[in-house]
Order: structure tokens, then C-alpha cells, then sequence
């Protein structure tokens, strides 16, 4: 998948918190569903009290101020024409 290249490329210039688990090397959907059952577990296994809050991201993208985020891109040295291409998807995106 394209993305993945353009990560693994750029990936000095592309940094996140630890605890983030999309788009990393050795990270994905399964591993952040496999963390949170062995946080459950752990609890459960202790007699204690497990909540859980979740929401539904996914209309928080539409509510992203674009610009910025291009700017941040820019600001960390990535490529203009890689900026562009970025700048291309979310054009086709909406």
C-alpha cells in the first residue's frame, strides 16, 4: 500500500505518541484490541471494576482544520510534491 512506502520513507520525519497504535511498525488494529483485553483481563482477574468509554471518530476527521495540518507537514520538512500528492487524496476524498 502506497502509504505504508511513503511512512517507511519519511518515517524521521514522521513521529507519534508510543501509546498511538495506527501506522506504526509492528502496530496495528489487532495489537490495540489485544493491549486493551490484557488490561481488562488483568483487572477482572483482581476482583476489580473494569469501565470503558469508546466513541465513534469517525466524522472528528470532517472537523480537522486541513491547513494546519499541511502546515505541521511542511514545518517537518517533508517534500512540496509529497505535500501536494496529501493534498490531492483528501481533495478527492470529499
Amino acid at each position: 500500500m502506497i502509504v505504508y512506502c511513503i511512512l517507511n520513507r519519511f518515517k524521521c520525519l514522521l513521529w507519534s505518541n508510543q501509546l498511538q497504535f495506527g501506522f506504526k511498525k509492528n502496530s496495528n488494529c489487532f495489537r490495540a484490541i489485544f493491549v486493551l483485553s490484557q488490561v481488562v483481563d488483568y483487572f477482572v482477574q483482581r476482583k476489580s471494576s473494569v469501565f470503558l468509554a469508546s466513541f465513534d471518530a469517525t466524522q472528528a476527521f470532517d472537523r480537522v482544520n486541513h491547513i494546519k495540518q499541511f502546515r505541521k507537514l511542511i514545518d517537518k520538512g517533508l517534500p512540496g510534491k509529497l505535500i501536494k500528492l496529501i493534498i490531492d487524496w483528501y481533495g478527492k476524498r470529499l
